[in-house]
């Protein structure tokens, strides 16, 4: 190549001190966006609220606890924790075990649990969850929703937003006012009843504090306490049951429950057979004698 064959064009302005700054500025801004994109500066999650019995690691805690990744939040059956993501939302963890493993490199906060049942609050962008299972990963992104996992049996409500359950090479999308039940023998997606929205009416009570500032903000401004013990007590004790039972009746129709002279309750689809009483049941068909029952109920399942 003729280095010679190159001149400056007659043209052409001098690189000036104005040129300078503008490019110098045009970096900088750059540069900026790139930090602010590569999220070098994450949110702080915080447990802003605690009631009864609630463990981080094996210790006893109580409100404001910073989590860091890997933590194991363990929650009593009547105990309650609320963990505020940032300035974007909250998390209504009830009984279980939870690990928090914090932002992952898709942004999304990830909380795993084997068993037990938390709740959601998206209360602007940049709340985006992913809970994992074993079997099942919900993702969601600005969502309202309720998440319960009890042995083999999930369901998921979402009140607000949408968010995906992926099992397997399986997945479903929900959306505002549907649930998911997912057992064994029967998955389901249907309407929400109105009774069943209820939970998201507590949680528009949870109330985001400036992290900054957390320490000195009482726990009470966070949530009421009759309204904790209200979401308490919401909490399912027995999915997987519920779900068999649910499935019972759709299969045979409606069910009772037989409360036996010795005081043990038989529930399943009833049919008098003679001097007995027989009924279908989810461990089988089992039969009792009409003298035996001390008193026949109807049984509604949570519907």
């Amino acid at each position: 190549m003729n280095i010679k064959s190159f001149t400056t064009h007659k043209d052409a302005r001098p690189y000036s001190k104005a040129s300078s700054g503008v490019f110098t500025a045009m970096l900088s801004f750059f540069a900026a966006l790139l930090f602010l994109n590569c999220g070098a500066s994450p949110s702080r999650n915080v447990i802003t609220y605690v009631m009864n019995n609630v463990l981080v690691n094996d210790t006893l805690i109580s409100a404001p606890y910073e989590l860091t990744p890997g933590s194991v939040i363990r929650c009593a059956k009547d105990g309650l924790a609320i963990l505020q993501i940032g300035e974007a939302g909250a998390i209504v963890l009830r009984s279980g075990s939870f690990t928090y493993h914090g932002l992952n490199e898709d942004g999304a906060i990830e909380v795993g649990l084997e068993k037990g049942s938390l709740s959601a609050s998206g209360k602007k962008r940049g709340m985006h969850l992913k809970i994992l299972t074993p079997e099942e990963t919900l993702t969601s992104k600005r969502a309202s929703f309720d998440f319960v996992k009890d042995d083999n049996a999930l369901r998921v409500s979402v009140f607000e937003g949408h968010a995906s359950l992926s099992r397997g090479r399986a997945e479903t999308a929900l959306k505002s006012g549907q649930i998911l039940e997912l057992s064994e023998a029967s998955p389901r997606v249907r309407r929400l009843t109105p009774q069943e929205m209820r939970l998201l009416s507590l949680m528009k009570h949870i109330r985001l504090v400036d992290l900054a500032k957390h320490d000195a903000i009482p726990s009470s401004t966070v949530l009421p306490a009759p309204v904790a013990m209200e979401i308490i007590t919401l909490n399912p004790p027995a999915l997987t049951e519920e779900l068999k039972l649910a499935t019972l009746e759709r299969k045979y129709g409606p069910l009772s429950t037989v409360t036996a002279s010795n005081g043990k309750k038989i529930t399943g689809h009833l049919k008098a057979r003679g001097k007995y009483y027989e009924l279908h049941t989810v461990d089988g068909v089992v039969k009792l004698p009409q003298s035996e029952a001390a008193s026949v109920n109807s049984y509604t399942t949570r519907r």
